[in-house]
């Protein structure tokens, strides 16, 4: 005999995107289970539930990667666009203080979005300890006019592009 669990909202939202979901789960609609379990409550057939789970995490953990990589190639792009470098330049091995200072506001943006530093280290071909050094560096530096006046123009610049994917 096959086995059903209840699963709610917001869970079964995820569940409904799997293929069978129609064959395996059954809205609860009488009486008794509405007051138990509320209006968005189905019953699932538990084997069939398991199987998905992971399927589920999977594309949420390869959605929030793209989402991360996204939000680099935003940061990087701005920056490379307010500064007048490459992103190219950024990545490269050279050392001079205009692509060291470009790489310190991209860390100071990527942190701001909550990326970690062996992520956005990888994303320019640096070790995560270059990347809390940078973070640090900037937080001295802010304070100096072109660090303040540049990392102003890269913020507005990062919200007029969220504004612009908003309206589309």
């Amino acid at each position: 005999m096959e086995k059903y669990i209840v699963i709610q909202r917001p869970e079964i939202q995820d569940y409904m995107e799997c293929k069978g979901f129609e064959d395996n789960a059954y809205l609860i609609n009488d009486e008794k289970g509405l007051d138990t379990f509320g209006s968005s409550a189905y019953f699932v057939n538990e084997v069939w539930a398991e199987n998905q789970e992971y399927l589920i995490k999977e594309t949420k953990n390869r959605l929030a990667q793209e989402a991360v990589k996204m939000t680099i190639n935003k940061i990087l792009f701005a920056v490379s666009t307010i500064l007048g470098i490459t992103i190219a330049e950024i990545k490269n091995n050279r050392k001079n203080r205009k692509l060291i200072e470009a790489r310190e506001m991209y860390a100071h943006f990527c942190r701001e979005e909550g990326i970690s530093t062996p992520v956005m280290g990888k994303a320019i071909n640096r070790h995560h300890s270059t990347m809390i050094n940078l973070i640090h560096q900037f937080e001295n530096d802010s304070h100096l006019p072109f660090f303040w006046e540049k990392s102003r123009e890269i913020e507005q610049f990062l919200n007029n592009m969220k504004n612009d994917s908003k309206t589309q």
